[in-house]
């Protein structure tokens, strides 16, 4: 049953919706929305839900596991309340692991600095795009939470939509979730 709600909200007349379609419908069906966003980068680029949380019709959750990043989206929604900010990559349990991203360097791409995975080889996939992305991917230390302490820790109980992008790490998020307690309206995935 869950499972259906979920993915009529991705369909319209049986056709996949964007995600930007997909927000809107819910946002103007609910008036302000409470979300979880995993991999949320700088919350900045092509972010989804930024236009609605400016105009304060979205309150939520924003886990993102490189700093700098998560610096960027702070400064982004400095001044704006009922959002939850956390410094940290999802899993299993509370620890630490290996998380690979590509150096900050002059002359890549915008999007460059947003890329990390937990595998090499997904970040490797750019190389069309990164010739010289094989010397450029750096490995880092992350701190890791489950999505259930994350949710518990913030108030963020409820989501009406969770949305991921975690660089080939989506569908493990996705088994992480507790559906069983909570299930929202709309989840979606980045499905590259």
């Amino acid at each position: 049953k869950n499972i259906q709600k979920v993915l009529s909200g991705l369909l319209k007349n049986g056709r996949p919706k964007t995600v930007e379609r997909a927000i809107c419908e819910l946002v103007q069906e609910k008036q302000k929305i409470q979300f979880i966003q995993v991999g949320a980068s700088d919350c900045g680029l092509n972010d989804p839900l930024r236009e609605y949380v400016l105009k304060d019709r979205a309150k939520g959750l924003i886990i993102e596991p490189i700093k700098q990043s998560l610096c960027r989206a702070q400064e982004q929604y400095r001044g704006i309340s009922g959002l939850y900010f956390a410094n940290c990559a999802i899993d299993y349990a509370k620890g630490s692991r290996q998380i690979y991203k590509i150096k900050n360097v002059d002359g890549l791409p915008e999007w460059a600095y947003q890329v990390c995975s937990f595998s090499r080889d997904v970040l490797l996939k750019h190389e069309k795009e990164i010739p010289q992305i094989r010397e450029l991917v750096v490995e880092e230390s992350v701190c890791t939470e489950s999505i259930g302490e994350l949710m518990k820790q913030s108030g963020f109980h409820s989501p009406d939509l969770l949305l991921i992008d975690t660089e080939g790490y989506d569908a493990d998020i996705l088994k992480m979730f507790p559906f069983d307690k909570h299930c929202p309206d709309l989840c979606y995935r980045d499905w590259e």
